[in-house]
């Protein structure tokens, strides 16, 4: 199907229809057509407003997290840099500090790329432009039609001939004018709402991509983490523990005379031989 419609595409459906209903109804759906991108302006709006405050409390928990006043240690985040607990806290710290600026980004791009375009369209479509003053010229044109068809009437029913002649006339010439006037604007109808309905479809199929990439990225972090946490085994996390609290912190002669740990008598005597029956009494 073409890009656009032929410009007469309404007016075939138009040419039983009588006009003043006709106009009212096209005024009617202009007006809900305009509520309708009001609201869908505000909802981008709101949603922006949404996403900056989410993103704001994420990075101040981000930023807590990292001046270690979460963990309720008196010299904040105590642990070496490259220990699992290090390890784990960063991947969910990190995590947090890139889903605010994702959704950052995203409010921003909200507003700048979503509502406004909405609040601009009455004025960057060249039919929304134009109908005002069109609308304006078909409504008074019916509204002269009408009068002088209602005098007409009148003044047949009092059969005033030359009165009839001249309002005759005159009701020839509006029948002229409503004949050049209504195509053009029923065709500025049809293009208006034709433009309006394909520019809602482009900026609703974006906001679906934004959300899309937007799922991407967090699909691609999140198996960047996995990955990270998968990278190493809390067997060797708890052995080279075990190696550093044994072996750490003490000079060799320190060591020397601390004793090693002393097994109790009682292991010993039950690690190297079975223990003696009773003697029976007779």
């Amino acid at each position: 199907m073409s890009d656009s419609l032929p410009a007469d595409a309404w007016i075939n459906n138009f040419l039983a229809a009588p006009p003043r209903p006709l106009l009212a109804n096209l005024q009617k759906r202009l007006v809900t057509s305009s509520a309708h991108l009001v609201g869908l302006a505000e909802v981008y709006k709101q949603r922006a407003q949404i996403e900056a405050h989410y993103a704001d409390n994420l990075a101040k928990l981000a930023r807590s997290a990292d001046a270690g006043t979460l963990s309720g240690l008196k010299n904040g985040n105590d642990w070496p840099r490259n220990s699992a607990e290090a390890r784990i806290w960063d991947s969910v710290v990190s995590e947090i500090t890139e889903t605010s600026t994702t959704h950052s980004t995203l409010a921003a791009m909200l507003r700048a790329d979503f509502e406004q375009p909405l609040r601009d369209l009455p004025t960057n479509v060249v039919a929304w432009r134009r109908i005002a003053e069109q609308d304006a010229s078909l409504d008074k044109a019916l509204r002269d039609y009408e009068k002088t068809s209602a005098k007409l009437e009148k003044a047949s029913a009092k059969s005033k001939p030359s009165k009839i002649e001249t309002l005759q006339s005159d009701l020839n010439q509006l029948t002229t004018t409503l004949s050049s006037l209504s195509p053009s604007v029923y065709t500025t109808y049809q293009r208006l709402d034709e433009e309006r309905l394909k520019a809602l479809k482009e900026i609703t199929v974006r906001w679906g991509t934004v959300k899309g990439d937007i799922a991407n990225r967090d699909s691609s972090r999140s198996e960047s983490i996995i990955s990270s946490l998968l990278s190493w085994e809390v067997q060797d996390e708890i052995l080279n523990v075990g190696q550093k609290l044994g072996g750490g912190g003490m000079g060799a002669g320190s060591a020397s005379k601390v004793p090693p740990p002393r097994i109790p008598e009682s292991s010993a005597s039950t690690r190297g031989c079975s223990p003696s029956m009773p003697e029976l009494t007779s």
